[in-house]
């Protein structure tokens, strides 16, 4: 019994195993249809991990939203075993968007939640009511509202206002960043209203109602006509302002082309006319406006001489509380300062002439009020309106206004981010001022009147050398100075770079006597040394030269005649007009010049003067007889030197008549010598004119009123055969010379350095030969040069070929310039041995304390490269690490020393590590001889779709496959979006991650001594579903819908077609996405079983064609029909086809469980054991 119960066991455990087979096959029988599980989504903040309730989850982009419960947990069931999408929302964090695979019955999904940015804007919301309709055709919805401050909203920005049910009611809203705006509303044969501050605050809506008060404008007007009051021309595009005296309302308008302008329906009563137009000076009218009359005020404009070619003009409004201010004041950066009660208007201001040389700091201020500050651009040839809004506080209306600039020593150069310190121990008033880093202008509200006040600025690099008050002489650091009461005090302060040359020579001009009337507008040269600067005295007469210690002559270029003194304030002493002392280290030399005569009302006089200069030695000559002439006056002749001996100087002031041509001619008996050539240029009191050169004398030109030409001639006294001469100024942009700047000679290798003097000159001499020079600065900026010699510019540096005795004049123009402040620079040039200059050198100099500082690039056609200004660097450490690498040589060697010091360092390594000083510039040289080491180099620019745009900032890493965990080069690429790296030859893997966007990856080969590229284009992230796209599939030829059509949009999601043969997929924004087709599911047996995209359409039936690259270019919100074509005919299949495709019917599958029966009743006898032995050996 025991061997015979064994068997039957045994045979009921095959018959259990062929039941459980069966099972196992039966699923894979059926219609397909998966296993359903539940997931469990656990909702987080991610950084308090606190369980987040009442988060929505959506599953797949279904319409059902799921909520989290108390537990931060939302439970879904009924979902099919594959892959899905999540996304997870909740008020105050940022939408999560996920994926994951349910693969079991049960699945857990945890979401960490990050809260969201807090808003920046807010909403201003309300409702226009009109008093009135007009005509039955302007509703509530014709009205228009505006800004009337650009404190944060653009000036001129219009807000639509819509149209309600009420013809009499509109609505309007506007988003706008937090803060306070000022709104106007007017509406057609309405008054406007103003809506005085509405504060907006960060995510909140403001409310401002406007009700507009109705006016009949058939009754009355105003109008008139704004003429020149030279010409009687009509002048076009005037701004006439009218103010009623009796209400207060003001109204302005524009002429038109023939200078007519006209007020329709002003209110009645008393009107101040005034007109305003760039190039003339304001004018006025006065009216009496009653109903049913027209009354014509004409206005007639006198020019003031500026013309709008040159000055634009600005006006406007001040404001006190919402009330015009009679008593205000507005003030600009440029120096003017007007009242706010033109022509008896309470708080009308004009600038007649506003530059247009960009945007200008304008402020305004009244006692008893804080001031405000606009940065105001006024177009050429235009009028501005401007308004300012002052607030009051809890003042005594004694208190008053300090402000003013911080200015480079002796120019109008803005010095920017300096602290400002003002006190007076007498008032007790104290403060601290900082200007940002992008101004240099301060002030000082409300300060108590009184004695004694200190102001000092301070900055890093800089050196505080003197002030100013109200335009008046200079003052020493440490003067003290009273505050009047109620009062505009305009303070300007002077500061100079440490490090620099404190050394100067300054002064004023004067009219008869010193101390007198002072002179703007006259040129002072710099006669000695040879070639110095000239600058032109500004608005309260001062001059400024910037010097090294040495001896020096100066002198005014006068155009009358009368005389001229001068006056030495450290000697005491009286001189003539040529001074000439040695100046010490650190000393500022103060020397005013007194002119003995009246000024010229006529600019009638003009005058010519010059130097004559020796090349071979850089002296000046004296004893060459100047001549010059009209063909009606003169020849008036001179010995240069004889009006100060040593300084080659001429001068013929006085000459007349001017605006004809004169001769300069010249030449010297007592000595022999060659022309070399003549130079020579027009200074007005505004500019210094560009240079003309000739080869020879004379020369002829126009001489103009109350100008001078200045005239250098150059000649050798020495045999220059053997040599040649590079030579040249320096100037910033606004063409001031810049001293103590080196000028380098980079080819040919181990070239000369010069730094430029007091007058911004260089000078080499060198044998006959290939040049290429440059200034290497610290601040960097676009350079141009100018080839006097063969009247061409371009870029620098500088390149060509000097010939035996030739003198070649080069000047180099900064195009962009801003004075590094503390910084740093590092330049040089890479060689081919023995000195051939190598471009496409790669270099490289950052710090290792702080790696994500530095900078790298690429030698030019020249061989050279610069990095500057390194200023922001400097704090950080001050040990920088120095690479080059070229692929396909060697290195020889590096020289590196800085500039100005003594002392070259060589090594032999393609880096190395030194110290940078503020202010100095390392100067690097690199050398390389002829070798082939075997590398490669990758490059290509990283791409985002789907604008196509260059990827700045995305990291890019490049990987050996033989080592994939380790990359061997790493870089972050610029705006460009580039990136490079040179590896030794071999089979790489790149990695690119960008924030936003999915990694991107791909393996290249890189063959040795060539250049492989390979671009990236980067997919974004998904932001969450903007809307559905309606794309419907049908066959081409009949039309009809393909049904249960399986499509694929890459980056989407996989959709079935419905009955409609259409799908619903909700992309994220507009581009371009590539659509596949990967499987078909048939409706019927006998349905066609693969299709291929050949075209694509959208509603208006026009033909989108597929991009080059495949994809289709859609968009949220259309509809798109896509026509799918037959790949090959196919036949429906036979009853022995479907056996073969896999078609199951059900006699099939029943037949398969009773084999299975079959086949495990069998397989139980077979394997039985024989009577008395055991299962298995048992």
């Amino acid at each position: 019994m025991k061997e015979s119960s064994s068997g039957w066991i045994r045979y009921g455990m095959y018959l259990f195993v062929s039941l459980f087979v069966v099972g196992l096959l039966l699923p894979a029988l059926s219609s397909g249809q998966g296993a359903e599980g539940t997931v469990y989504v656990h909702v987080f903040d991610g950084k308090s991990r606190q369980a987040i309730v009442g988060a929505g989850v959506i599953l797949d982009h279904t319409p059902k939203v799921y909520y989290t419960d108390e537990k931060g947990v939302a439970i879904i069931t009924g979902v099919v075993e594959g892959f899905h999408t999540i996304t997870v929302f909740k008020d105050g964090y940022e939408t999560v968007y996920t994926n994951f695979t349910l693969k079991e019955n049960v699945t857990y999904v945890n979401i960490p939640m990050d809260p969201a940015s807090p808003p920046s804007t807010g909403v201003i919301k309300g409702q226009v009511f009109l008093e009135s309709l007009v005509g039955g055709h302007i509703t509530a919805g014709d009205a228009i509202i505006g800004f009337e401050s650009p404190s944060v909203a653009p000036t001129g920005e219009i807000i639509d206002v819509m149209d309600t049910s009420d013809p009499y009611t509109g609505e309007f809203v506007v988003e706008v960043p937090a803060g306070t705006y000022y709104l106007w509303c007017w509406a057609y044969s309405h008054h406007v209203e103003h809506s005085g501050p509405i504060t907006v605050t960060a995510g909140n809506v403001t409310y401002h109602d406007f009700y507009l008060e109705y006016v009949d404008m058939s009754n009355s007007g105003l109008a008139g006509n704004v003429t020149n009051a030279d010409t009687g021309a009509p002048i076009a595009g005037a701004t006439v302002v009218a103010y009623n005296e009796d209400t207060g309302d003001v109204l302005y308008t524009i002429t038109d082309s023939d200078g007519f302008y006209f007020f329709t329906g002003p209110w009645a009563g008393n009107y101040i006319v005034v007109a305003m137009a760039p190039g003339y000076n304001p004018g006025s009218g006065t009216g009496v406006v009653s109903w049913g009359h027209v009354t014509y005020v004409d206005i007639v404009l006198k020019p003031n001489g500026t013309g709008q070619d040159i000055c634009s003009a600005l006006w406007g409004f001040v404001f006190g509380d919402g009330i015009p201010l009679n008593t205000a004041q507005v003030f600009t950066d440029f120096g003017v300062v007007v009242y706010t009660d033109l022509f008896g208007i309470d708080g009308l201001y004009y600038i007649p002439c506003f530059p247009t040389d960009g945007s200008h700091v304008v402020g305004a201020w009244a006692p008893g009020y804080y001031p405000a500050f606009s940065d105001i651009t006024v177009p050429p040839a235009t009028i501005m309106r401007h308004d300012f809004y002052l607030q009051s506080g809890n003042y005594s209306g004694k208190e008053s206004l300090v402000v003013g600039e911080v200015l480079y020593t002796g120019t109008t150069n803005p010095v920017n981010g300096a602290n400002i310190y003002f006190a007076s121990p007498t008032t007790g008033y104290g403060g601290v001022f900082s200007c940002p880093s992008t101004s240099n202008l301060f002030y000082f509200a409300v300060v108590t009147p009184g004695p004694d006040y200190l102001i000092t600025p301070t900055k890093s690099g800089y050196t505080y050398t003197g002030f100013t008050i109200d335009g008046g002489p200079v003052n020493s650091p440490g003067t003290t100075f009273t505050v009047p009461s109620a009062s505009l005090v305009t303070v300007d302060l002077y500061m100079m770079r440490e490090g620099e040359n404190k050394t100067c020579l300054w002064g004023y001009v004067y009219y008869l006597t010193l101390g007198g009337t002072p002179v703007p507008g006259v040129p002072v040269k710099l006669l000695m040394p040879p070639l110095g600067p000239i600058d032109i005295t500004n608005t309260v007469g001062m001059y400024y030269f910037s010097v090294t210690p040495g001896t020096y002559s100066a002198t005014p270029l006068v155009v009358l005649p009368g005389g001229v003194i001068s006056y030495d304030y450290a000697t005491s002493s009286y001189g003539s007009s040529v001074w000439s002392g040695t100046i010490s280290p650190g000393e500022c030399r103060r020397v005013d010049f007194i002119l003995r005569y009246h000024d010229d009302p006529d600019k009638k006089y003009g005058s010519i003067a010059g130097q004559v200069i020796d090349l071979s030695t850089g002296n000046p000559v004296d004893n060459f007889e100047v001549k010059v002439h009209t063909s009606s006056a003169g020849p008036y002749t001179m010995m240069s030197g004889s009006i100060a001996s040593g300084t080659g100087y001429f001068s013929f002031p006085g000459l007349t008549p001017t605006s004809v041509t004169w001769t300069a001619d010249g030449g010297a008996t007592s000595f022999i010598y060659t022309l070399d050539h003549v130079e020579y240029f027009t200074i007005t009191p505004s500019t210094v004119g560009a240079p003309t050169t000739s080869p020879t004398l004379p020369i002829t030109f126009t001489l103009n009123g109350n100008t001078v030409v200045w005239i250098n001639i150059y000649i050798n006294k020495t045999d220059l055969n053997k040599k040649a001469i590079i030579w040249g100024y320096l100037y910033d942009p606004v063409l001031y010379p810049m001293t103590g700047e080196y000028i380098k000679i980079i080819n040919p290798a181990g070239g000369g350095t010069d730094v430029t003097d007091s007058s911004g000159k260089y000078l080499f001499y060198v044998t006959p030969g290939a040049y290429t020079v440059t200034p290497i600065l610290i601040g960097g900026g676009t350079i141009i040069y100018y080839d006097f010699n063969t009247g061409s510019s371009g870029m620098a540096p500088w390149s060509d070929t000097v010939s035996a005795g030739e003198v070649r004049h080069v000047d180099f123009y900064l195009r962009e310039y801003k004075p590094p402040q503390n910084c740093s620079a590092i330049a040089g040039m890479a060689y081919i041995n023995p000195s051939y200059p190598l471009s496409g050198v790669y270099v490289k100099a950052d710090v290792p304390s702080a790696p994500s500082y530095g900078f790298y690039g690429y030698t030019d056609g020249y061989g050279h490269f610069e990095f500057h200004p390194l200023c922001h660097y400097l704090g950080m450490s001050w040990d920088w690490v120095f690479t080059a690498d070229m692929p396909g040589l060697t290195l020889d060697r590096i020289e590196y020393h800085i500039l100005g010091s003594s002392g070259i360092t060589t090594v032999h390594s393609p880096s190395f590590t030194f110290n940078l000083p503020p202010s100095s510039i390392l100067w690097v040289e690199i050398y390389y001889n002829k070798t082939q080491p075997c590398n490669g180099t990758v490059f290509g620019r990283i791409y985002t779709l789907y604008s196509y745009s260059f990827a700045d900032g995305a990291t890019v890493k490049i990987y050996d496959i033989s080592a994939p965990t380790t990359p061997v080069g790493s870089m972050v690429t610029g705006s460009d979006g580039l990136y490079t790296f040179t590896v030794p030859a071999g089979t790489y893997k790149i990695v690119v991650t960008f924030p936003g966007y999915n990694t991107a990856n791909a393996e290249v080969t890189i063959p040795c001594h060539e250049n492989v590229y390979k671009p990236f284009y980067l997919i974004p992230k998904p932001i969450g579903p903007i809307e559905p796209v309606k794309i419907k599939f049908i066959y081409k030829g009949n039309g009809t819908p393909v049904a249960k059509l399986g499509v694929n949009i890459v980056g989407i999601g996989n959709f079935v077609t419905d009955e409609n043969g259409t799908i619903n997929p909700k992309i994220y924004a507009k581009g371009n996405y590539s659509i596949h087709i990967p499987g078909f599911v048939p409706s019927t047996p006998d349905s066609i079983a693969s299709f291929v995209v050949v075209i694509s359409t959208d509603d208006d039936d026009e033909e989108l064609a597929l991009n080059p690259d495949g994809t289709l270019h859609l968009k949220p919100g259309h509809h798109y029909t896509t026509q799918v074509v037959l790949t090959e005919p196919v036949a429906a299949p036979s009853k022995e086809e479907k056996k073969g495709k896999g078609y199951y019917s059900g006699s099939t599958v029943a037949g398969a469980v009773i084999a299975s029966l079959i086949v495990g009743s069998v397989a139980g006898f077979l394997l039985r054991g024989r009577p008395g032995e055991g299962y298995m050996g048992e």
